[in-house]
């Protein structure tokens, strides 16, 4: 069975009446997957008549319980339909392996894979587009979902590493090349009290 897991805001600028409604859709088609929804918002009124078999509804918790459900997710959602500045929860949901599935711009350019990208899916809203990804992937073996899954796993890393601290102290570095005289190399440790 598909494992989702939507964690954040419950508010219709992070997409989550689209899912809501993507939900309900699921539901009656009774298509196979299982979500795990952590955060609150002005919308848990409209979610907890969904909450049942497939869907389970947590509340706001902090990553470390959070973590503990990943065995049983194979992607988190971020179907948030504005221009997000940084993908805080896409980073986390990397972290763990998890692919993410959302649009493709903005903050969350770089953590949207090819396929997972909303964009991609047929539909004239982000509620449509949701229920054919969702659809597609849970048309999936176990096999075929793990073997994508694990596809994925290079580029995680190399993701990842681009956003740790070596990753973004290169970065830095590469920034002040041009500000800096060529005969001066960055020093690593402590600098020396000069001149007092």
């Amino acid at each position: 069975m598909l494992g989702l897991l939507y964690y954040g805001r419950l508010e219709k600028e992070k997409g989550f009446d689209s899912l809501l409604e993507a939900i309900r859709i699921l539901q009656d088609k009774e298509v196979a997957f299982e979500l795990f929804i952590f955060g609150k918002g002005s919308l848990e009124s409209e979610l907890l008549p969904l909450v049942g078999t497939n869907v389970h509804f947590f509340g706001f918790q902090p990553l470390s319980r959070i973590r503990q459900y990943v065995e049983n997710i194979d992607y988190c959602l971020m179907p948030s339909e504005f221009l997000e500045t940084f993908g805080l929860v896409a980073l986390n949901a990397l972290s763990r392996g998890l692919p993410v599935i959302g649009y493709k711009k903005g903050g969350l350019e770089p953590f949207i894979f090819s396929d997972c990208n909303l964009f991609v899916y047929k539909g004239q809203d982000t509620t449509a587009r949701l229920v054919h990804c969702i659809e597609k992937l849970s048309q999936l073996s176990d096999k075929e979902l793990q073997e994508k899954k694990a596809g994925y796993q290079t580029a995680i890393s190399e993701l990842l590493g681009r956003y740790s601290r070596e990753g973004w102290y290169q970065r830095f570095l590469e920034l002040c090349k041009p500000l800096c005289p060529s005969d001066i190399s960055p020093r690593r440790g402590n600098p020396q009290k000069v001149g007092v």
